[in-house]
């Protein structure tokens, strides 16, 4: 007589333990597929990411090949874009007689002092593709001109660590905060001199300063208390 195999029922709580596995093993594919398209897909956007940047590169190097940036203001007289520079001069001018930088009538060193140099600096601003933006222009003081205990004393300003920012921007998305940025023009310009300073400017007037520029060692102390 030929005896079968004989099996049992299977037990309900066998049945719902192949339900589980079978959803796991469902799940799991499902979440390989998302995991490969979001890696392909992320190759993708760093794919296009760099040919932006290499195009963007391109476009710089072609501004750069027509537009050299001059090192002195005779160098920038004689360039095709002397119009810009001009321009750029002129703001950096207005600014700093809007602020009162300096007094306005010219100025004799006194016996047993000596003036701080200065120079003009250009740069050009450019988009994300590359192309220029702006021409800027900079009137700046030689730093290493100046004489310590005479012309500065403390140089210290605090700046803000990358590891705050982070944190704050942080905490402003975890709690939903709106985040605000400002960009001050010209923020050195604002920042009142304690020391008695004299400034020569490139066409050799003297002019006594009343407030900091850019290039002087106490310029950043000057503009954070300025806040105080």
């Amino acid at each position: 007589m030929h005896q079968g195999i004989r099996t049992e029922p299977k037990k309900p709580q066998d049945c719902q333990a192949l339900k589980q596995r079978g959803t796991k093993r469902r799940t799991e594919t499902v979440m390989q597929r998302t995991n490969m398209r979001r890696r392909i897909m992320n190759a993708s956007n760093r794919q296009r990411f760099i040919e932006r940047a290499l195009k963007a590169a391109v476009r710089a190097i072609n501004d750069d090949e027509e537009v050299v940036t001059p090192m002195n203001v005779q160098e920038a007289r004689n360039s095709p874009q002397w119009r810009h520079w001009k321009l750029a001069m002129d703001d950096a001018l207005k600014s700093m007689f809007d602020n009162n930088v300096w007094d306005q009538t010219d100025t004799k060193v006194p016996d047993g002092r000596k003036s701080v140099s200065s120079k003009w600096v250009f740069a050009r601003k450019h988009d994300h593709h590359g192309k220029i933006m702006r021409y800027k222009a900079r009137l700046v003081a030689r730093g290493f001109s100046q004489v310590e205990g005479v012309d500065y004393t403390k140089t210290f300003a605090p700046v803000l660590q990358q590891e705050m920012l982070r944190s704050l921007l942080a905490i402003a998305s975890n709690e939903n905060w709106e985040i605000d940025q400002i960009d001050i023009k010209t923020a050195f310009l604002y920042g009142p001199l304690d020391e008695e300073i004299y400034l020569q400017i490139p066409d050799g007037r003297t002019k006594r300063l009343n407030k900091a520029i850019y290039g002087l060692k106490q310029a950043g102390r000057q503009w954070y208390g300025r806040f105080l």
